[in-house]
């Protein structure tokens, strides 16, 4: 695959996202503050949405950035898990595609 021309992820807007997990739970509360809505998300998906903090990525890329992050071998997180985390985060508003 030609990665210069791969496919990117992003977050929706340039707001900031307000994140609040409690010790020992599997959900985190996110906070949009374009929208002023706020989604409880499970903890993997909160992740995602702070590696895209940092700007837009590929899929492998940040596959392999949630990999380091969260400690998951590629068997027990591989990467087609992502699509459909990033398409609940597409249906949330809080992510898109980026087209260039």
């Amino acid at each position: 695959m030609d990665w210069a021309s791969a496919p990117r992820w992003r977050l929706l807007t340039a707001s900031s996202l307000k994140f609040h997990a409690w010790p020992g739970e599997e959900f985190v509360l996110v906070f949009h503050s374009a929208s002023g809505d706020t989604h409880l998300v499970d903890a993997l998906s909160a992740e995602v949405l702070r590696r895209l903090q940092d700007g837009p990525l590929t899929e492998e890329t940040l596959w392999r950035r949630l990999l380091e992050q969260t400690g998951f071998s590629a068997e027990e997180f591989p990467l087609d898990r992502l699509q459909p985390i990033l398409t609940q985060l597409e249906q949330l508003s809080l992510v898109e595609r980026a087209t260039a």
